[in-house]
C-alpha cells in the first residue's frame, strides 16, 4: 500500500523550537528548532515509512486571507529571531534527508496540503496529514487521515471520520461550517459573537449545513440564536472565506517529486558538523570508516592495551613495518625516554596508572584533551567529540590521535593559545598527578563522630520544623510546598514547572515572614554537608588512610581547576560546621600543614588590568581596600563593620559584573540605593568603569575575552537579542579576564613551587586562591619563604602580590 505524508512544516518547526528550550553551538548560534525538527522527521521516516512525503510551509508574503481581513492572525507574535535564522537550515536538512518541501507565495501550508490531497488522492492508497490546525480535519475521508502529535511525534492520535465526530461533534464535511460559526481564536477568525462550540454543534446537527442556516435563518427555532445569526451574518460569511481551504493551487510538482530519496550522507555530515550534532552523527553513522593505516611510531593506543601491558608485562610495539612484543624492561625504557614524545588523551590518568607499576612517563607530553579544552573551553571534552569537531572522517585510533595532535597544535598556534598550553597546562599535568597520588590523610574516627554530631543536629532541626507544621518528608519539594503555601498560607514568590518554587531564594524571602523557611534552609545545609563530607568521604578513604581527590583541568570555562570524588574545594570556609569538617584532614606524624593563600588577589588583578589609579595607590600603600571603598562611598572616615562589609560586597560585586538589582538583594537595600553606590564607585574608580566598557566592546567585536596569559573564553552570547542572555554574557566577559588570570597565576605558582620544593614536601590541594602543603614540622621555617617567593613571583603586576601563610596539624585550625 502506498502512503503519502503531508506535513505542516511551520507548525512542526514551532513545536520543535519550543520543545527544546535552549540548544546552541559552541559559537552561541541557536539550533533547537533545526535539531528538534530533524529528530521528528527522522522518526516519521523510520516508523511510518511513507512512500511519498511533502513538507508544506507558509508563504513568506501576506496571503489572500490577510487582504480579506487584516486582523487575520494579527494577535500572533512575530517569529522569534532565534527561530527565524534556523528556517533555512531546516530546508537544508529536509533536502539532505531526501525529502521534498514546498511553499507558494500568497498561500498557507494548509492550502498546499488541501491541493495535494485533491491532486494525489486517487494515486495513493493512504494520505496522512501531520498538523494541529482544526481546518485540516475537513479533509478527512476514508482514505485521508489527520495525525495530531504530542511530545514531538512520540504520542500521536490518528483521526478518521468517526474519531472526528467524537472530537468535534460533527463529521469532517461540517468542520468548516462549524469554524465559520464559532470562529477560531488561534487564527483570530471572528465567527459569530455569542455562538459557542456547543451551540454551533447543535445548529449544524439540527439544520445540516451553514448554507441552510444563513439562507433561511427563520428556521432557527430559538429567537435569541436566530437574532444573533442575523446580526452576525457578515462576520460568519467572512469567517467562512477565511477558513475555506484553497484546493486548486497550481502545484509545480508531481507525485514522483514527493518520493522519498536516498539521504545525502556527505551533505548531512557537513551540516551536522557545522551545527555540532554529534549524537545524530553517531546515530546515523554518517562518519566514513577508513581502513586501518600502518603506524610510523611507537604507541600505546587504548586503555585496554595499557591494561594488557600491565597484566602480561608485554607491550605491542609497531615500527610501521612489523610488530613485536617487548619485555617490561624494554617498555619501561621506551616510556621513560625523555627524547620520545608521548601523545594521548587525559595523560594525567595514564601517568598515575604507570606510576603504580614503577614507570615514570617522561618526554614531551601532548594531551589532546587539554588542547581541545583550550580551543573550546565551554564544551565537555571526550575523545569522540574532539574527533568529530576536528577530524570527522578519522577514527579515534592511534593513527587518528597522531593526526589529531597535528591539527590541534596548528589551531593552538593560530589562536595564540600554544603559550598557555605549553607553559601552564602541560607542565601542570605532572604536578596534578603527583598531588592526586599523594592524597590527604583523614582522621576517620573523628569524621565518624562528627557525622553522629551532625545527625543529632539534623534530628533537633527536624523536631523544630515538625513543631510548626507536623511531620512530612523534609526532602520532598511537593510536600514542603503544601506546608508553606497551603497549611501556613505564606505568599507564593515564584513558580516552577511543577508548581510553587521552594528553592533557596524563595526560602530566604519567606524567612522574613515565618521561622520555618529558615529552619528548612539550615536543615538542607546540614543534610548536604553530612551527605557530601561525612557519609561521602568515609567510603573514599583508601588503605593508606588518605583520600585522593581528582583535579579536573578541563571543566571550567575560566581555567579554574575543579575537584571531584570527593570535592574538597566546596567545603564552607567561614561556617563553624565547615571548620569542623576541615578539622578531619590531618598531617601525618612529624609533619604539619602549611597553607598559603593569595590576599585579595582578584582585586589586585582588577587594579592591574584596569590601571585604575586609586586602586593601584591603595594596594601600593598597603591600605585596607574595603575600608577605603567604604570611606569613598559613604563620604566618612568613621567606618563601621557593616559599612566595610557592604563595601566589600561592592568591591567583589564589580569583579563579577553585579547589577544594581543583584547588589540590592545582596545588601538588602533598594535598587535605587544600590545604583547610587555603584555610580559613586565608578566616579571614584574611572579606570574600572573604562575596563568594563572596553572589555564588553572587545567581546562584541572579537567574540571572546582573554587572560593575561592569553587564555581565551569565547562568549558569542554577548550578541544575543535576548536581553537576559546578553547581560549574563556581559557579566561573564567582565569577570573572566580577572578570574581566569587568577586561575593562570595559581597554576604558574603550583608549577614553580613544585620545582622548588624538597622531595619530602608535598603539595596536596589547590582550593581557589589557596595552596595546601604537607611538610616536615622542623623545616617549616625553611619551606615557607620558598612557597611565598614562588607564589609572589609567578606573575608581574603593577601592584604588590601578598601571600598569607599559616601552619597547623589539621586543615581546620589553619
Amino acid at each position: 500500500m502506498s502512503k503519502l505524508y503531508l506535513i505542516d512544516g511551520h507548525s512542526m518547526a514551532y513545536r520543535a523550537f519550543y520543545a527544546i528550550s535552549s540548544l546552541t553551538t559552541s559559537r552561541g548560534e541557536p539550533t533547537n528548532a533545526i535539531y528538534g525538527f530533524t529528530i521528528m522527521l527522522l522518526k516519521i521516516l523510520k516508523e511510518e515509512m511513507p512512500d511519498y512525503l511533502c513538507i508544506c510551509f507558509d508563504s513568506k508574503t501576506p496571503t489572500f486571507r490577510h487582504n480579506i481581513y487584516p486582523k487575520y492572525k494579527a494577535h500572533r507574535e512575530r517569529m522569534p529571531e532565534e527561530m527565524h535564522i534556523q528556517i533555512p537550515l531546516i530546508f537544508e536538512a529536509i533536502k539532505h534527508l531526501g525529502c521534498f518541501s514546498a511553499s507558494l507565495d500568497g498561500y498557507e501550508a494548509d492550502d498546499l496540503i488541501a491541493s495535494c490531497v485533491k491532486r494525489f488522492e486517487n494515486d495513493v492508497d493512504e494520505i496522512f496529514i501531520l498538523t494541529q490546525d482544526k481546518d485540516m480535519f475537513s479533509l478527512i475521508s476514508e482514505k485521508t487521515r489527520v495525525v495530531c502529535c504530542k511530545k514531538g511525534v512520540i504520542e500521536k492520535t490518528i483521526f478518521d471520520p468517526l474519531k472526528t465526530i467524537e472530537k468535534f461533534g460533527v463529521p469532517p464535511e461540517s468542520i468548516l461550517d462549524l469554524l465559520s460559526l464559532i470562529g477560531d481564536s488561534s487564527d483570530n477568525i471572528p465567527g459569530a459573537k455569542g455562538i459557542g462550540e456547543k451551540t454551533g454543534v447543535e445548529l449544524i446537527k439540527k439544520y445540516e449545513s451553514l448554507e441552510n442556516i444563513l439562507k433561511k435563518p427563520e428556521i432557527i427555532e430559538e429567537q435569541k440564536i436566530r437574532t444573533l445569526i442575523e446580526k452576525e451574518k457578515g462576520m460568519i460569511e467572512l469567517s467562512r472565506e477565511l477558513v475555506c481551504l484553497k484546493d486548486d493551487l497550481p502545484l509545480n510538482f508531481s507525485l514522483s517529486d514527493l518520493k522519498i530519496k536516498t539521504m545525502d550522507k556527505k551533505s548531512l555530515l557537513s551540516l551536522f558538523l557545522e551545527l555540532e550534532f554529534k549524537t545524530l552523527i553517531k546515530e546515523m553513522s554518517l562518519k566514513e570508516e577508513k581502513e586501518r593505516e600502518m603506524l610510523p611510531f611507537s604507541l600505546i593506543s587504548t586503555e585496554e592495551g595499557i591494561s594488557l601491558f600491565l597484566k602480561e608485562n608485554k607491550l605491542i610495539i609497531s615500527d610501521g613495518s612489523n610488530s613485536f612484543f617487548s619485555s617490561f624492561d624494554e617498555a619501561k625504557t621506551l616510556l621513560e625516554d625523555k627524547n620520545i614524545e608521548k601523545i594521548g588523551f587525559d595523560l594525567k590518568s595514564l601517568i598515575i596508572l604507570f606510576k603504580k607499576q614503577g614507570i615514570n612517563l617522561n618526554g614531551g607530553l601532548f594531551d589532546i584533551m587539554i588542547a581541545s579544552y583550550l580551543l573550546n573551553p565551554g564544551l565537555k571534552q571526550n575523545i569522540d567529540d574532539i574527533f568529530i569537531r576536528n577530524l570527522p572522517n578519522e577514527t579515534p585510533d592511534a593513527m587518528g590521535i597522531f593526526k589529531l595532535k597535528g591539527k590541534l597544535e596548528k589551531k593552538l598556534k593560530e589562536e595564540g593559545l600554544f603559550g598557555v598550553f605549553e607553559e601552564l597546562e602541560m607542565p601542570l599535568v605532572n604536578v596534578l598527578s603527583e598531588m592526586e597520588a599523594s592524597g590527604i590523610m583523614v582522621d576517620k574516627k573523628y569524621l565518624v563522630e562528627f557525622g553522629g554530631e551532625l545527625n543529632e543536629k539534623i534530628s533537633l532541626l527536624s523536631e523544630k520544623i515538625y513543631s510548626f507544621a507536623g511531620e512530612f518528608n523534609l526532602n520532598s519539594p511537593k510536600q514542603l510546598s503544601f506546608i508553606l503555601f497551603e497549611k501556613l498560607n505564606l505568599p507564593i514568590i515564584k513558580r516552577g514547572k511543577t508548581g510553587p518554587s521552594t528553592d533557596e531564594e524563595v526560602l530566604v524571602s519567606l524567612s522574613k515572614l515565618h521561622p520555618l523557611p529558615k529552619l528548612i534552609l539550615d536543615y538542607r545545609e546540614l543534610a548536604k554537608l553530612k551527605s557530601t563530607y561525612t557519609d561521602g568521604i568515609i567510603p573514599l578513604i583508601g588503605e593508606d588512610g588518605r583520600v585522593h581527590t581528582s583535579f579536573n583541568q578541563t571543566i571550567t570555562a575560566t581555567g579554574r581547576l575543579s575537584s571531584s570524588n570527593p570535592n574538597l574545594q566546596n567545603i564552607p570556609i567561614r561556617t563553624e560546621v565547615g571548620k569542623k569538617i576541615r578539622r578531619a584532614f590531618v598531617a601525618s606524624s612529624s609533619n604539619v600543614f602549611l597553607k598559603a593563600d593569595y590576599s585579595q588577589i582578584e582585586l589586585r588583578i582588577l587594579a592591574h588590568i584596569s590601571k585604575d589609579k586609586a586602586l593601584i595607590s591603595s594596594f601600593i600603600a598597603g591600605e585596607d581596600i574595603h575600608s577605603n571603598t567604604a570611606s569613598e562611598i559613604y563620604g566618612s572616615s568613621k567606618i563601621t563593620e557593616e559599612m566595610r562589609r557592604q563595601a566589600k560586597t561592592i568591591n567583589f560585586g564589580i569583579v563579577y559584573g553585579m547589577s544594581a538589582y543583584g547588589l540590592s538583594k545582596e545588601l538588602g537595600i533598594s535598587p535605587n540605593n544600590a545604583q547610587e553606590m555603584i555610580d559613586r564607585y565608578f566616579i571614584l574608580h574611572p579606570g574600572v568603569l573604562m575596563y568594563i566598557q572596553e572589555t564588553i566592546q572587545k567581546a562584541r567585536e572579537l567574540g571572546y575575552v582573554e587572560t593575561l596569559w592569553k587564555r581565551k573564553r569565547f562568549i558569542p552570547e554577548i550578541l544575543s537579542k535576548n536581553k537576559g542572555i546578553r547581560e549574563f554574557a556581559e557579566r561573564q566577559a567582565i569577570n573572566m579576564p580577572i578570574q581566569g588570570t587568577c586561575a593562570d597565576l595559581i597554576k604558574k605558582a603550583m608549577i614553580d613551587v613544585y620545582k622548588s620544593l624538597p622531595s619530602n614536601c608535598k603539595l596536596l590541594l589547590q582550593v581557589h586562591d589557596e595552596l595546601l602543603f604537607e611538610i616536615p614540622e622542623k623545616e617549616s621555617s625553611k619551606i615557607a619563604p620558598i612557597v611565598i617567593e614562588s607564589m609572589k613571583n609567578a606573575g608581574k603586576f603593577d601592584v604588590p602580590i601578598e601571600v598569607n601563610i599559616s601552619i597547623g596539624k589539621n586543615w581546620g585550625e589553619l
